[in-house]
């Protein structure tokens, strides 16, 4: 038999989920069943393995009195995994050495033997049959019974027993009468595999068409002679003997959907050559598709997908149940399958119901490792279901991603925003914290990749102490009241790390880290500095973003003197004009060159947002002193230096452009405005509406002098917007715009005719 066989890895994902805190074993579903149930009846060895190797209740009973046994010996269809059609034998055989009853009789009398005989498989009334020969106990072999239930034909025992094929054919042939639970001879030797007998039966005049248990007539069980060398002669001989292709059993499955369901490519093949009808279905709703996922666990299935199409299967028929082919193999984990059927046309559709249990999901989808993974949950997710069934979902793939563990199947869930990035960060940091004191580098490994790909993280609850940590003894950097350490995220992504100085009352300190946190964090743009999240260590409240190697501008332009001044200044304007065009208007309040920093990769991006707010009615009231009369007269506007009041020392988004005008000045100085006048004579200019000079550099032309004249313009309704900057930025040579407006039809004539992208 051809086990599946997971990695040590896998099952090690399995077992760690099974041992967790919220985790019982013994869990039913909706539908009565325990987890260990369901892989019976999948039907799946390794995971069977697993959960009895846990504290599993083996003699558990179903409603009807059926333990574990019982259902391993009822069962005769295929699952995904190879090899599960003849799998029931091992099954069951790891079910009594963990204890199992095999003389346990059910709510009907029925021992596993009985309902092997009368539903399951031909292989595991012999095994069971075994068995009973091993222990030594006494088998009911009845031709009568005082239920009904209970018999077992001696002659199935002879059949099984026997030790040549030509003594196994000799018992079955010496049975004449029609006892055996509503079965016929010829429909028994069918079930057996016989080819043989079935030849011989139907020379001596049986029916082809015979009826037997459940309206079973010998084609259903085509998938067993074809598990013999003579099958498809036994097959062949009963169509050419009357035998209906089309007949349907008590559930209305006619031989060829039987046969997928078995797994069978073989007699799949063959009932189609002989002309069966690949567009029936059950009364489930199910055609043959519908069992694509046990078809392609053969090696023979190659191009059996495309046959039933091409014969006129739907490839998108819907079930009773709302499941498709597709959705069916996607939830069953058989890559092979959803490819195949893909391939013949199929779409995904709606879906009505999700089991939601994490075990079972997580068995079936991580067959095939990562590379399943992606093709079975990308079907699953681009079908959909109700809101309440996708909101269980979701979870439940996300926990199942966080418990094995793996980077790509996460980053395949959120791809294309399939599923919340942050929903899935965020389960993996609790659990990562939950674990803890447990090493938790494989849970860092996972969050840094994660952030690396999309570059945001959840930063509530604030970061644990495991998630970052400071790397210098000293700050690296001081403002007026706070400071910057080098530090460590994730272990591997060096950050920023902000905070107020030891001099600052920790209320203050709190209240304005809470501010700025309130405006940074709704910020996501190239020209923003990313906000990370925030750290509390003590009293102190740490504000984390990604660290800049190449520093503030002003730092960057001394190490790169051949910087291009006019891109640096294009893309603060981008940012400008990002914030200004927020919802609510985001205010910058202190622009310039040292709240400017320069990426890896020479983009620059705005910073330090401690005197930044959002521009709405009243939003700014409760502000501190410090707040109010925040910032420095080189970058300020006059009419906030005039401001006798809070209200006119408001700051705004003119206020941030004449703040820009200085940042140009900066830019092809190298120095602050008014370098060499002191503090506070820079107020009296400002106030007086003095500009600074203009420096001689070679990438500052008259088109650019001209625009910090007019960003720095005293009235504050002159000044341009930072979208009119970016328009004079990018103008040619030569063009000078008479108004902003006229700025913003010119580039809206370039943007329809071709010439601006």
């Amino acid at each position: 038999m051809n086990d599946f066989i997971p990695t040590d890895v896998q099952l090690g994902h399995l077992d760690r989920m099974l041992n967790g805190k919220d985790n019982d074993i013994n869990d039913e579903d909706s539908n009565g069943r325990t987890r260990l149930r369901r892989a019976v009846g999948w039907p799946d060895l390794a995971i069977v393995r697993l959960l009895v190797s846990h504290d599993v209740d083996i003699h558990a009973k179903d409603k009807d009195g059926r333990q574990l046994l019982h259902h391993a010996a009822y069962w005769s269809q295929a699952g995904t995994v190879p090899g599960s059609f003849d799998s029931r034998p091992s099954i069951m055989q790891v079910l009594l050495d963990a204890g199992a009853d095999l003389y346990a009789e059910d709510n009907y009398g029925d021992t596993p033997l009985s309902l092997a005989c009368k539903h399951g498989r031909a292989s595991s009334v012999r095994f069971l049959l075994e068995q009973y020969t091993k222990q030594q106990l006494t088998l009911k072999e009845t031709t009568t019974s005082t239920n009904g239930y209970s018999a077992i034909p001696g002659y199935i025992v002879d059949f099984l027993k026997s030790g040549e094929e030509s003594e196994a054919v000799a018992a079955l042939l010496k049975q004449r009468d029609d006892f055996d639970s509503g079965n016929v001879l010829l429909h028994r030797a069918a079930w057996l595999g016989c080819p043989t007998a079935v030849i011989t039966l139907l020379k001596a005049g049986a029916n082809p068409n015979s009826s037997g248990k459940q309206n079973f007539r010998p084609l259903h069980f085509a998938a067993e002679l074809m598990s013999h060398q003579d099958g498809e002669i036994a097959i062949s001989a009963l169509i050419n003997m009357g035998a209906k292709l089309d007949e349907r059993n008590e559930s209305g499955y006619t031989p060829l959907i039987v046969a997928a369901s078995n797994g069978s490519p073989a007699a799949v093949r063959l009932l189609l050559n002989k002309g069966a009808d690949p567009s029936i279905r059950g009364a489930d709703g199910y055609g043959p598709l519908h069992y694509a996922f046990a078809l392609m666990g053969r090696p023979e299935s190659h191009g059996i997908i495309a046959a039933l199409v091409g014969r006129g299967a739907d490839v998108n028929a819907v079930g009773n149940d709302g499941m498709t082919p597709l959705l069916r193999a996607a939830f069953r984990g058989s890559t092979a399958a959803v490819q195949s059927l893909q391939d013949a046309g199929a779409i995904p559709m709606t879906w009505i119901r999700f089991d939601s249990d994490l075990v079972k999901l997580a068995a079936e989808l991580m067959r095939d490792g990562d590379a399943a993974c992606a093709a079975t949950i990308g079907v699953i997710l681009e079908g959909g279901t109700t809101a309440e069934d996708k909101s269980k979902l979701a979870t439940a793939l996300i926990k199942f991603g966080v418990s094995i563990r793996s980077f790509p199947f996460l980053e395949m869930l959120a791809d294309k925003g399939r599923l919340p990035i942050l929903s899935i960060m965020k389960t993996l940091r609790e659990e990562m914290i939950s674990l803890l004191p447990a090493d938790p580098s494989e849970h860092l490994s996972l969050l840094a990749k994660l952030y690396s790909s999309f570059g945001i993280y959840p930063w509530e609850p604030s970061f644990h102490e495991c998630e970052v940590e400071k790397t210098d003894v000293v700050p690296s950097a001081e403002g007026g009241f706070g400071e910057c350490w080098k530090g460590m995220f994730l272990a591997y992504q060096k950050v920023a790390m902000k905070c107020s100085l030891e001099r600052v009352p920790s209320d203050a300190a709190k209240r304005r880290a809470m501010r700025e946190i309130g405006v940074w964090q709704r910020l996501q743009h190239p020209n923003v500095l990313p906000f990370i999240g925030l750290h509390i260590q003590g009293s102190k409240i740490y504000m984390l973003s990604p660290w800049m190697e190449k520093g503030d501008m002003h730092q960057y332009l001394k190490v790169a003197p051949n910087a291009d001044r006019p891109q640096l200044l294009l893309q603060i304007a981008h940012g400008l004009r990002y914030l200004h065009m927020n919802d609510p208007v985001v205010i910058h309040g202190d622009l310039k060159c040292a709240n400017i920093f320069i990426s890896e990769a020479g983009v620059a991006r705005l910073a330090d947002f401690g005197l930044s707010h959002l521009a709405i009615q009243g939003g700014n009231e409760k502000n501190s002193d410090a707040w109010h009369n925040g910032g420095n007269p080189r970058w300020q506007a006059p009419e906030l230096l005039k401001a006798k009041n809070y209200k006119e020392a408001e700051r705004t988004t003119a206020s941030d452009m004449f703040a820009f005008g200085r940042v140009i000045v900066e830019a092809f100085t190298g120095d602050v405005p008014f370098a060499s006048t002191y503090r506070n004579a820079v107020v009296d200019l400002v106030r007086k509406g003095t500009l600074p000079d203009r420096p001689a550099h070679p990438q500052l032309d008259d088109r650019m002098w001209e625009l910090m004249k007019d960003c720095s313009h005293y009235l504050p309704a002159r000044r341009p917007s930072a979208q009119t900057v970016i328009f004079r930025l990018i103008a040619p040579a030569g063009y000078q715009p008479e108004s902003p407006a006229a700025g913003f039809r010119l580039n809206v004539a370039r943007a329809f005719n071709g010439t601006y992208r």
